[in-house]
């Protein structure tokens, strides 16, 4: 029995690629977060504190976002629904 989801595109190989490409590099950061994380908890006792995982997550997530938003162009960081627009108005077209 085949379920066809008429709404959903089929994945194509650039997807699944750039999938498997997010996938890895997010293991590898978080990998290496964690480690930081442990070794500075290890060596600064009085930062061990209820809550503080999830300000330290929160914190790299927003310095990961501001490094790249100022490191690289603005086309970057465009929604999926403004993508079409800014092509248009930049003159970056998808062949």
């Amino acid at each position: 029995l085949k379920i066809v989801l008429s709404n959903v595109a089929p994945m194509t190989m650039r997807h699944e690629s750039w999938n498997r490409f997010c996938q890895n590099t997010s293991n590898r950061l978080a990998i290496e977060a964690l480690q930081l994380f442990k070794a500075h908890l290890n060596d600064n006792r009085q930062d061990d504190q209820p809550g503080c995982g999830r300000e330290f997550l929160d914190s790299i997530c927003l310095g990961i976002r501001k490094k790249f938003e100022l490191s690289l162009s603005q086309r970057y960081f465009v929604s999926k629904e403004d993508c079409t627009k800014f092509h248009i108005s930049k003159g970056w077209f998808k062949s």
